[in-house]
């Protein structure tokens, strides 16, 4: 996030699929729309075998593309880059879902980048509360890392919470200097479903 609050965002996932159940739910490749590149998205197969897309579909509300020849030990792999306009009243908000109901997570990663003239304008707020980041100043720069590893798949149970308070995650927002006083306003993510293994 630069000094104008404008904010460019990175995301690589990797998902391993077992079997048809995670193929089926899987193999159609979205990309929420809005996003500016999409990097590169890629199939690579247990033998090594690495198969690209040739195209993807500009629909309403993402792109999407069928990523190609999907069996069990498959690891589907992208990367994309979104960008935002700034502005004096500008506000960032992000939600970071470190835990799935359907897959064991094998690492998660989210690192946030924050122009320290902005640092007093970030709110954090974790779940559980002791998830606490590594923060450190480089140059012009705040940096807080997570760093999740090897979070098995949650089993969902009659009266769980909703994922909102199950499940471990972040919220951040950086406040535009126009809503510095009010409270933080966040919205989900949605959950990845069928059987994974998932390296974000």
């Amino acid at each position: 996030i630069h000094p104008d609050r404008s904010c460019e965002s990175l995301v690589h996932t990797a998902v391993k699929v077992f079997d048809k159940d995670g193929i089926q739910s899987l193999g159609e490749l979205e990309v929420p729309h809005g996003s500016d590149d999409l990097l590169y998205c890629r199939t690579v197969q247990p033998d090594g075998t690495v198969n690209v897309p040739t195209s993807a579909e500009n629909l309403d509300f993402q792109k999407a593309t069928s990523m190609y020849h999907v069996e069990p030990g498959s690891v589907l792999e992208y990367a994309y880059r979104d960008t935002q306009g700034g502005g004096y009243g500008h506000s960032f908000r992000d939600r970071f879902q470190a835990e799935d109901f359907n897959a064991p997570v094998v690492r998660a990663r989210y690192v946030l980048i924050v122009s320290a003239s902005l640092a007093d304008a970030v709110s954090i707020e974790a779940h559980p509360e002791d998830l606490a980041p590594e923060v450190e100043t480089v140059g012009d720069d705040r940096i807080y890392r997570w760093d999740f590893r090897d979070r098995p798949a949650r089993k969902p149970e009659n009266h769980l919470p909703d994922e909102e308070e199950a499940l471990a995650a972040i919220r951040v927002e950086v406040r535009g200097a126009d809503f510095s006083r009010q409270a933080p306003a966040f919205s989900p993510v949605p959950p990845i479903h069928g059987s994974a293994a998932i390296e974000a």
